[in-house]
C-alpha cells in the first residue's frame, strides 16, 4: 500500500487494528462499497486501496458480487469463496455450497483462480 498517502495507510492500520480487536462485532467499522460506475473504474478503486492487481477480463466484478477484505498481514494472502444469494433456486445454493474455499499466496493466480470461480457459479456447482 505504499501508493497510498501517509494518512490513508495510518487510517486503514486503524481500521484493520480495532477489527482485530473484534470492535466489528459490536460497532459497523467503515466500508467502501462500489456501485453504479463502470466495472474498470471499480477495478481501479480496489486495485489502488488493495495494491493488488485485478483482471480486467470479463465482467465478472459487475456479474457477480465482489467482496475484497483488506487485512495488514506479515504475508499476502488471497481467498476466494461463494456465498449463494437468495435469487438462486434451492439445487442452485446447494450446488454451489460444495465449493470449497481457495487459499494462495502468489497475486500472479488470482485470475486463474477468478476464472475458475466464476466457471462455478455459471454452471451452480463446487469444484
Amino acid at each position: 500500500m505504499d501508493h497510498l498517502q501517509l494518512h490513508e495507510r495510518e487510517l486503514l492500520n486503524v481500521v484493520d487494528k480495532l477489527r482485530s480487536l473484534g470492535v466489528g462485532k459490536l460497532v459497523d467499522l467503515p466500508q467502501v462499497i462500489l456501485c453504479g460506475c463502470p466495472p474498470d473504474e471499480k477495478i481501479a478503486v480496489l486495485e489502488t486501496i488493495s495494491g493488488v492487481r485485478f483482471t480486467r477480463k470479463g465482467n465478472i466484478y459487475s456479474q457477480y458480487t465482489t467482496e475484497v477484505v483488506i487485512c495488514r498481514e506479515k504475508e499476502l494472502r488471497m481467498r476466494i469463496s461463494i456465498q449463494p444469494g437468495d435469487s438462486r433456486s434451492e439445487k442452485e445454493r446447494n450446488g454451489l455450497r460444495t465449493f470449497k474455499p481457495v487459499t494462495f499466496s502468489n497475486p500472479d493466480e488470482l485470475h486463474k483462480q477468478i476464472e475458475m470461480t466464476e466457471y462455478c457459479m455459471e454452471n451452480s456447482q463446487g469444484w
